[in-house]
């Protein structure tokens, strides 16, 4: 895409999608740009810099593909599945792979996240704790 057919999308895509907080874009060649125009008018725009080429980020998520970690939806509600898979069937030979970078980014981003500690409580617990009154 050209430049403003790309600001365009972003700014639709981000429109349609409100709860989706960060935005990555490649702070490279037209992503520079693209994080300068939108930063102030778009929220979460977060530049990166990929590390390692396509396939080698390919590779490093490809354990959870193979494990069936990665759920799509089904095609007869997200049309768009058909062509992801082809072209992840077609990776790295393919005519076209820039939504297989975009799935290995942000698997591998998700991935870097530090796991969160989840404490659940009973209801007898919870009662305990928010009847304890301050000194």
């Amino acid at each position: 895409m050209d430049f403003p057919t790309t600001m365009k999308a972003i700014r639709e895509m981000s429109q349609n999608w409100p709860s989706t907080l960060a935005k990555l874009i490649e702070d490279k060649a037209n992503g520079s740009g693209l994080i300068q125009m939108l930063q102030n008018h778009v929220p979460g725009i977060i530049p990166v810099n990929p590390q390692g080429g396509k396939l080698s980020r390919a590779r490093a998520i490809s354990p959870l593909v193979e494990a069936g970690n990665v759920y799509l939806p089904h095609p007869d509600y997200a049309p768009w599945v058909k062509d992801f898979i082809e072209e992840c069937a077609a990776f790295p030979n393919g005519a076209h792979d820039d939504q297989v970078d975009a799935m290995t980014q942000a698997l591998l981003r998700w991935h870097m996240a530090p796991p969160q500690r989840v404490v659940y409580l009973d209801d007898h617990e919870y009662q305990r704790l928010t009847q304890i009154s301050p000194i």
